[in-house]
């Protein structure tokens, strides 16, 4: 009898956080990362309302003086006005997209094994750390295009559409609709509901898959979060188990920084995860990044360690050295500026593979580089020129060397570290 009351008592306090707890606190970490965003181009996130992915937008000088201006009444009509009015255009564009289906709202069984596929990079490192999909299946959402990485794999595809209902989708806009309602009461974090409707919708699908292992390549963003409050809401006693698969390079001075930050003060990320069974990590120092930083696990990890594999394609016919940069929106001018000194001294071909999760400005294609537009495609180089990218380690291990340079280099600095790569290419080619 002790023993059930005991049983009675964890599973009321895993109940005792919930689902729009859970979504608040995905908010408030996405917040977090943002705000760092803003710092990387000197700037407070307070003053443009919270606004998600500053680098898709802030760049653009027009854009960003329209945003510092009207920001606060964006937000005001976002916050009682314009999120429903999007859940509800969302949640039909949903219903229509089943029209016309020849499945939906089927009951797949015996999914023992799901991976969750919500980005490219994701499938990329599943199948690296995971073997080639034997056995697993992964989740794939609309909004999220990954066929190409499922096209060398042997993950089984379910869409989530196979899945959800025109009742699931009901449900998912009501929850939506009251968690907007409840995390926007912080009207920092406000427009970080805007994935709410997808959240939820994703969230009704793995509750009727009910896999027994599920996992992410996401760390501790929106669906990190999610999949660890279903983990926390498994019955005592349940046959399941929770996996981080790590997908990019972390560094202990992100955590640092964010310790500057509203919600991250004194404590770095606000909500860490902590119903992880299972932590795929490059090596012993990034787990341990990760360990200390993101997970605060309830129970015993098991640690396993992987590499990833890269296939390099021969790219163009020149006889020239191929020198690439290794592109992110928070140094494009920096490495803008090493591509014209280096382009003054040496006759290489340069590239440019912009950052997976930004779109391809104009300014970056006129550069006069050779822009890697494809995000699977990572051609055969002489060498790199990157910000402390998980493509240094990938490469590394082909046996390409990389010069690493700042990610928020103030512009004073930019000769100095373009003088440095003139001096480290030259050493290596010369």
């Amino acid at each position: 009898m002790n023993s059930n009351m005991s049983d009675s008592r964890k599973i009321k306090l895993q109940n005792s956080f919930g689902i729009f707890d859970a979504f608040k606190m995905a908010c408030i970490n996405q917040y977090s990362f943002d705000a760092l965003g803003y710092s990387n181009f000197n700037e407070n996130i307070e003053k443009f309302s919270g606004l998600p992915r500053p680098a898709k937008w802030l760049r653009n000088k027009k854009i960003k003086t329209l945003i510092e201006k009207f920001s606060n009444i964006l937000n005001f009509a976002w916050t009682f006005c314009f999120a429903y009015v999007y859940f509800f255009i969302i949640a039909l564009r949903f219903i229509f997209s089943l029209k016309g289906r020849s499945r939906y709202g089927i009951n797949i069984k015996n999914v023992d094994n799901l991976v969750l596929g919500v980005a490219p990079r994701s499938v990329f490192v599943f199948k690296s750390a995971l073997g080639r999909g034997d056995n697993k299946y992964c989740l794939t959402l609309p909004w999220v295009n990954v066929s190409k990485e499922l096209e060398n794999s042997k993950f089984i595809e379910i869409k989530l559409l196979d899945v959800v209902d025109k009742k699931d989708i009901f449900k998912a806009l009501c929850r939506a609709c009251k968690a907007h309602a409840i995390a926007s009461s912080d009207r920092n974090i406000s427009f970080q509901t805007y994935i709410g409707i997808n959240w939820f919708i994703v969230y009704f699908a793995i509750q009727k898959l009910d896999p027994k292992k599920i996992f992410t390549a996401e760390h501790h963003d929106r669906w990190a979060v999610l999949l660890d409050f279903i983990a926390e809401n498994k019955k005592v006693g349940d046959d399941f188990s929770f996996s981080i698969v790590q997908h990019g390079l972390e560094h202990e001075s992100t955590y640092l920084e964010m310790q500057k930050t509203h919600y991250g003060t004194g404590v770095g990320l606000p909500y860490k995860i902590k119903n992880v069974d299972v932590v795929y990590a490059y090596n012993e120092a990034q787990l341990e990044i990760i360990k200390n930083n993101i997970l605060n696990s309830r129970k015993e990890l098991s640690e396993k360690y992987f590499k990833v594999k890269l296939f390099l394609h021969d790219i163009g016919t020149s006889q020239k050295k191929k020198v690439m940069f290794v592109g992110h929106p928070f140094c494009y001018e920096l490495q803008f500026f090493i591509y014209l000194q280096l382009s003054k001294v040496f006759d290489f071909d340069f590239y440019y593979k912009p950052h997976p999760t930004t779109e391809i400005s104009d300014c970056i294609k006129k550069a006069g580089w050779h822009v890697i537009d494809e995000k699977d495609f990572f051609p055969k180089v002489d060498f790199l020129i990157s910000y402390p990218s998980t493509l240094v380690i990938e490469y590394k291990e082909l046996g390409i060397n990389s010069f690493i340079h700042s990610l928020n280099e103030e512009n004073s600095g930019f000769p100095l570290v373009a003088e440095k790569a003139i001096d480290f290419l030259g050493s290596n080619f010369i």
